[in-house]
């Protein structure tokens, strides 16, 4: 049992037993469901970071321009709907460039507006 003090090894013999244990009681669609419940958190969590990133940076955008609060406010939509629909529709190689390309404009919007916005005031 020396191996076993390896903590890769621990690992990895932790994941070998639960995947037997789910493939020997039959469990694939207990785990999609997990697995399902497990993205939905994740997308909840890119969510609150998000509103709670806006919120700490609050007393910053309130003196920017409308415009600027707007097309910050777009920018960040975009991102959140943009990474959603990857997740919800599995891209395929085409909506895979798609998503990367609406990603690279809307960061690339955003940061030019707070990068003009951050002259201004």
């Amino acid at each position: 049992m020396r191996f076993l003090a390896n903590p890769t090894v621990r690992g990895l013999a932790l994941v070998a037993t639960v995947s037997a244990l789910i493939v020997a009681l039959s469990l694939e669609g207990t785990l999609a469901i997990v697995g399902g419940i497990l993205w939905l958190a994740f997308l909840i969590a890119i969510v609150v970071f998000v509103v709670r990133l806006a919120r700490r940076r609050r007393d910053a955008v309130d003196h920017w321009s409308r415009r600027g609060r707007v097309v910050m406010a777009g920018a960040v939509v975009l991102v959140v709907a943009d990474v959603v629909m990857a997740v919800i529709l599995s891209p395929t190689r085409g909506d895979a460039i798609a998503f990367f390309a609406v990603l690279a404009v809307s960061v690339i919007v955003a940061l030019r507006t707070w990068r003009d916005e951050q002259r201004l005031v």
